[in-house]
């Protein structure tokens, strides 16, 4: 089974204080099956070590092996979902009270009909109104 993975939860990989027994086994999970991310996942991904950096989470010099290391992953991109950045995506995101970041992660696991690891409660909600899967604390 292959999963689709939101930055919530890949972001607690590299974050050593965001690191928790969910994360733990999506991990595991992903690393026997794979995963699925969007295309704007990588963007978002370096955005939020940003982020940590900035907030003295973690160290300039742990950003290259984080790189590393998410470049080792067994990840799919889904390129398909890149000309779905419409009005369509908008009014997904408006309906399920989502930004639409986060409505790109639901519109991928809808479409593609796989579960979605999530950490952001919102997403999660969202997820199970539309029948999908949801992997993590609000599974």
């Amino acid at each position: 089974m292959s999963i689709i993975l939101d930055c919530s939860v890949t972001l607690a990989w590299y974050l050593p204080d965001e690191f928790d027994l969910h994360s733990q086994s999506i991990l595991k999970l992903v690393g026997s099956k794979g995963g699925v991310v969007t295309y704007h996942w990588r963007t978002e991904m370096a955005n939020g070590l940003l982020t940590a950096l900035r907030r003295e989470r973690i160290e300039l010099s742990f950003l290259k092996s984080a790189f590393d290391g998410i470049d080792a992953l067994p990840l799919t991109t889904d390129l398909d979902g890149q000309g779905r950045t419409d009005e369509r995506l908008v009014r997904f995101a408006l309906d399920e009270r989502l930004t639409v970041y986060d409505a790109i992660y639901l519109e991928a696991a809808v479409r593609l009909r796989l579960p979605l690891a999530t950490f952001d409660k919102a997403l999660a909600r969202a997820a199970k109104s539309n029948d999908v899967q949801v992997l993590g604390p609000y599974a």
